[in-house]
């Protein structure tokens, strides 16, 4: 207890200084440990790879995979993709309610599917038809109902486009400065705290002050920080734990390099 009181001493009288190191120190330990949250947090991964596209309605679904397999091959046609019917039974649903039950009883007993096309961006109309007639022979044209080309209506970002670049190693970049502006706080910190060490070790009747304040005082951080993490964002990767030790064996190299030139 008494180092820890010392450590926060010295905190509160460099408080730029010690700002710095707190929440370099909380956040540094937080993008860590949050890793999966975060890229998905700010993945443009479906909004940079959506482009104009196409669904069908698929009543006779024998050789579904195959159609798919074989409009994959096509050129212009980017990614073909098969999902349920669970969205086309809510629609028949309502149309129940419009037409009623006898009418519409026949349509819901088909196990539909929803076929959706992307198809490359700026592709000519003439190639587009060529795609879907090419699609209606394949499942037979009494069995499939195509609509219309839609434009995704999320952001869209180029692969190549700097922000998606960006965002897509956020967490590095994020690492990366918070681990420069950590490492420069904490020296300067260490100076503050080898100052205080040596008063106290000249006059009472104790060793190896300088570690043992800082240690005690980034401890106590890093354990309230995966707390707070574990409370507030889930569970946090083990990478956290092996931040922390690296941070603490830089304390210590730290500490000893400052002793042997203070």
């Amino acid at each position: 207890m008494f180092y820890l009181k010392e450590f926060f001493k010295i905190l509160k009288s460099n408080l730029l200084l010690s700002t710095i190191f707190v929440l370099s120190s909380l956040t540094l330990l937080t993008i860590s440990g949050q890793q999966v949250k975060i890229k998905k947090l700010l993945s443009l991964k479906k909004q940079s790879s959506s482009g104009p596209y196409f669904n069908a309605i698929v009543s006779k679904n024998d050789n579904i995979d195959s159609v798919i397999r074989r409009m994959k091959n096509l050129p212009g046609v980017v990614s073909v993709e098969k999902h349920g019917a669970s969205g086309i039974q809510a629609q028949i649903s309502n149309l129940k309610k419009k037409f009623g039950a006898d009418v519409i009883n026949n349509l819901a007993a088909v196990n539909y599917k929803r076929v959706k096309v992307e198809v490359e961006d700026g592709l000519n109309a003439g190639s587009l038809n060529l795609i879907k007639e090419y699609m209606a022979r394949l499942i037979g044209k009494d069995s499939v109902k195509i609509g219309g080309v839609k434009q995704p209506t999320g952001l869209k970002v180029k692969k190549n486009a700097f922000l998606y670049k960006f965002l897509t190693f956020f967490d590095v970049y994020a690492q990366i400065v918070l681990g420069g502006l950590w490492l420069i706080s904490t020296f300067l910190i260490l100076i503050s705290v080898r100052r205080k060490a040596f008063i106290i070790e000249k006059f009472q009747r104790k060793s190896n002050t300088s570690l043992k304040i800082m240690l005690s005082g980034f401890g106590v951080l890093s354990v309230l920080t995966l707390l707070l993490n574990q409370v507030f964002l889930g569970q946090f990767q083990l990478i956290s734990l092996v931040i922390v030790s690296l941070m603490a064996i830089i304390i210590t190299l730290g500490t000893l390099f400052i002793k042997s030139r203070f």
